[in-house]
């Protein structure tokens, strides 16, 4: 039923941010402590890229992380931060680079 619900809220998701032209991307924090942010421009003020886990870490999907947050833009306003990992963007899960580029 859970996973039901969360499906049901990214759809949700998905279908305001198309309706209302607002780009909602859920960040993972170092903790993995998931949160919303909501932007309302097309500049966004963050640059992103691969992150992996290293050369001991476990092999895994790759993750999209934040890589640089720019001075007075929305991002810093909205409180994103370096390092935090992209889980998804409008409700369409983040799986690699190229669908982080969307």
């Amino acid at each position: 039923a859970k996973d039901v619900a969360e499906a049901a809220s990214k759809t949700v998701d998905a279908a305001v941010a198309a309706v209302t032209c607002v780009m909602i991307v859920e960040f993972a924090n170092e903790k993995g402590t998931v949160q919303k942010v909501e932007f309302k421009t097309k500049k966004i003020g963050f640059s992103f890229a691969l992150g992996g886990s290293g050369c001991c870490g476990p092999v895994g999907p790759a993750k999209v992380v934040v890589t640089r947050v720019e001075k007075a833009s929305p991002a810093e306003a909205l409180g994103v931060q370096p390092k935090w990992s992209i889980k998804a963007v409008n409700g369409v899960h983040v799986t690699g680079f190229p669908s982080a580029e969307k």
